[in-house]
């Protein structure tokens, strides 16, 4: 959590996450939410947005939201993957809000890292690296991946193909190419990034 936090311009925690984030001595610019799962009493010299209990989006939609009113380019929802499925499953579909603005955006929890591309994306990660890739949309075609130990060349998944789990990084970098569809790629390591 630290590492993103020190590269980060700005710090918008979601509700709980504010909890975490005061564990490891982080600040925020600004807390959202409906303050439901919130433990620790924020700080009075904290920008506050109380969002109401029930509501049609989620806590961190109205962050994700609030990110892209700052202009931002690249954002990272750390703590985006937890111990409900749910709302890990909700997080992981943001992506798409900002793939299709254009932002550079990753779900993760420190130790799994979630991306999602409609074109090209490029990684760079320690070899031996665990990743899976699935189509995210009814289909992909044209899937090209260059860099792991299981290659693919204008591949056609479906999102009930799992022939992408459980590839390698044998690179420091490899490429995910897609030309028609939303590809889904999971990257995972046995200790934190």
């Amino acid at each position: 959590m630290l590492r993103y936090a020190r590269e980060a311009d700005y710090i918008i925690c979601a509700d709980g996450g504010y909890d975490h984030a005061c564990e490891c001595g982080i600040v925020p610019d600004i807390l959202v939410g409906d303050f439901d799962s919130i433990l620790e009493e924020p700080e009075d010299n904290i920008k506050k947005v109380k969002l109401p209990v029930e509501k049609d989006e989620t806590d961190s939609l109205y962050a994700l939201r609030f990110a892209f009113s700052k202009g931002a380019t690249k954002i990272v929802l750390y703590g985006g993957i937890g111990s409900r499925f749910d709302h890990s499953y909700a997080n992981v579909c943001l992506l798409q809000q900002a793939m299709v603005r254009d932002v550079s955006m990753v779900v993760t929890d420190g130790v799994t890292e979630v991306y999602l591309t409609d074109s090209c994306l490029t990684l760079k990660k320690p070899i031996g690296t665990t990743v899976s890739v699935y189509a995210f949309s009814d289909v992909c075609e044209g899937v090209t991946m260059t860099g792991l130990k299981y290659p693919l060349e204008n591949a056609f998944l479906d999102k009930y193909n799992i022939i992408g789990t459980s590839n390698e990084f044998v690179s420091e970098t490899a490429e995910f190419k897609v030309s028609e569809g939303n590809l889904l790629i999971i990257c995972n390591k046995n200790q934190p990034y």
